[in-house]
Parts: structure tokens; sequence; C-alpha cells
């Protein structure tokens, strides 16, 4: 049945005229935010016509996932939306895809909590799609879909102890040691050089480095207000950046910032500074750090590695935490201790020291 746009209201409604169980039934709903809310509730009003007894919460988690798209769909970007449903389809769906509503038991959802944490996935990705499952289960009890509101104590966060063993850093020593392999005299190299050099020392996100351009560069500093992403069959998306705290100017070294301005110095102010057209490809990028790391007999790291050895570098160093935390452009200190709190075990030997009595 057809489900229509009210123009006046900006909603949606649906409107039908059946014969059901011998009787004419006119059924007429307005208001709902979205056109799939208008759809599952005309479904649902046809069922409960045919069959009294039947409830909205007999739809399966299927059905409260696409609804949930939908809602989704205004207020995340479409990159995150992707993420979100290939992480439903992959870990979510197997076991729920067809699972009513008003059949979901806590047993259930600790069950696949349980099952899902035994993969062995990274601490942080287990959370995330814990996490966005907790939100869909959230989103149906808000939506009335759902009356069972204990099926979201079941999926609280996990600690793993997984997170110094996943985040291999280099040290600074390492970290020069990894540049001297380039051979700067060739042009090619050298590009990729100082694009190692700068961002090993700015503490970016990969995303928010590879999409800089010339206009970035202000003074001593490398100004931060968007972010990159490859989407499947589109290529490269510069998107903001992954939040309000991300958008910073990041103070860098001075011999940095002269030797990318003399690398830029032909360049116009809207183009990349690396790759000046078309920013450097992700996957060029990860095919140099895995050759030069190998040749330098470093361990294997991933790019975002050099943001966690700049981190732990400075903190190491002793810059108050509060610093490092703006300089990262997290959300908050208390963000970055949850990440680095580990660097922070070895002082608790200071205490007896300070309260050593002699």
């Amino acid at each position: 049945m057809p489900v229509y746009k009210d123009k006046e209201r900006g909603t949606w409604y649906f409107e039908f005229t059946k014969i059901i169980n011998n009787k004419k039934v006119r059924a007429k709903k307005r208001g709902f935010s979205y056109k799939t809310e208008a759809i599952l509730a005309e479904q649902n009003e046809i069922d409960n016509l045919l069959n009294p007894k039947k409830k909205i919460e007999n739809y399966a988690v299927s059905d409260l996932f696409n609804l949930y798209i939908v809602y989704k769909k205004n207020k995340t970007k479409i990159t995150t939306l992707d993420g979100i449903k290939r992480r439903y389809k992959n870990h979510v769906a197997p076991t729920f895809e067809n699972k009513k509503l008003n059949d979901l038991s806590n047993d259930d959802v600790f069950t696949w909590k349980n099952n899902f944490v035994k993969c062995d996935f990274s601490e942080s990705f287990t959370n995330m799609v814990i996490g966005e499952f907790r939100a869909l289960l959230q989103f149906g009890i808000n939506k009335g879909y759902i009356s069972n509101n204990s099926l979201l104590d079941e999926l609280e966060n996990v600690s793993m102890n997984k997170i110094v063993n996943e985040r291999t850093v280099l040290t600074l020593e390492q970290i020069n040691k990894f540049l001297d392999s380039f051979i700067k005299d060739e042009p090619s190299e050298y590009e990729y050089w100082l694009y190692f050099y700068a961002f090993a020392y700015s503490g970016m996100r990969p995303n928010e480095f590879r999409c800089l351009q010339v206009k970035d560069i202000q003074g001593d500093y490398l100004v931060v207000n968007k972010s990159m992403t490859s989407k499947l069959g589109k290529g490269d998306i510069i998107q903001t950046p992954k939040n309000i705290n991300s958008n910073r100017k990041v103070l860098m070294p001075h011999d940095i910032i002269v030797l990318l301005q003399d690398h830029v110095k032909n360049y116009k102010p809207d183009d990349f500074i690396f790759g000046k057209d078309k920013a450097f490809r992700e996957s060029n990028l990860n095919r140099k750090l895995k050759l030069h790391l190998k040749v330098s007999n470093l361990p294997q790291i991933v790019l975002y590695g050099f943001r966690h050895s700049h981190a732990t570098n400075l903190i190491k160093a002793g810059v108050p935490i509060k610093v490092v935390s703006k300089r990262l452009g997290h959300k908050n200190a208390s963000t970055t201790m949850n990440i680095y709190w580990h660097l922070f075990q070895d002082d608790e030997s200071q205490v007896l020291e300070i309260l050593h009595i002699k």
C-alpha cells in the first residue's frame, strides 16, 4: 500500500480503504517523521485488523534496523552510515536478522555479546559494534517497538586489556631511523620522506593530514578543519573532522614548516600539500610505510601508529595531558587518559620514593 507526503507539514501519513473480514474498513494516520515509519505503521494497522492479537513487537530486528537507518540518514555522515550498515550485516544480522522484537530475551543478547567478544577483534572495534547494537535497541525502546528495557543492561562496554599490545609505537630514535631509510635525492622519495616527517611530528589523524592544503599552512601552524575518507566506488571524499574539538591549529617545528613552504612554493592555495591536484592515496602510503619499516628493521605499524607514537613520546617526556589532548583534537583530556592510561602505571613507584623514610 502506498504512503503519502503531507507537503504542508512535511510529515508522512497512510490512508487506505480495505475489505477485511467481510467489512469495509477505512484507516488514516498522520504525523510520521519518515516514510518508513508510515509504511511500518500501516502494515501494523492492517495486521492488527486481520489479527487483533498481533502487536508491533512482532516485527523482526531487520525491520527495526531499516527504520533506524532512515532515522539516522539525515543525522549522520554517509561514510559513518555505511560503516553502521556493514557492521550490522557482518556481526549482528547473522544472529538477529529474523528474530522477532517481542521474542528478544536478555539471554539472546548476553550470548551474542559473549560470542562476539571471543571473535578476538580489537577492544575499540568490539565496543563500537556493541554500542551500535545498543543504540539500535535503544531506538526501538524509544519508539515503543521494544518493551524490555533491561536488554540494554547486557550491552555494556567490555574491557579486554589489549590496548597496550595493539598500539605498537615507535620511539623518536626509531622514527628518525625510519626517515633515514628514504633516498631524499630522488624527487618521488623526497616527497614521501617529507610527508612522513611532517606527519610523524604532527600527531594528526591520517585522514586529517592527508587532505591538508597549501592554505592550511599558517605561520608555524597547520590548520585542521577537514578530514578525508575513501568510499567504495566514489574515491576519496573530504568531510568535516571527527568532532568539534578536531578543528584546531597544530604547532609544528619551524624547520618542518620551512620545508613544507619550499615544497609548495609553486602551488595554489587550494592544492593539496602532498599530491597537488589529488591527495596521496592511502594505499600508496601504506605500501611505502611497510617497505621502509622493513628496510629499517623496525616493528610494523599502521599509519595511525604515528599518531599513537607522537602522543606516547609527548606523555613520556612529561608534556601535560591537557596539552597533548588539545594537540590530538580529543573531545577532552579524559579521552586521552582512557587511551594512554597504561603510560602512567609505572608512576606508582614514585609514590614510595617520595614517602620513603630515611
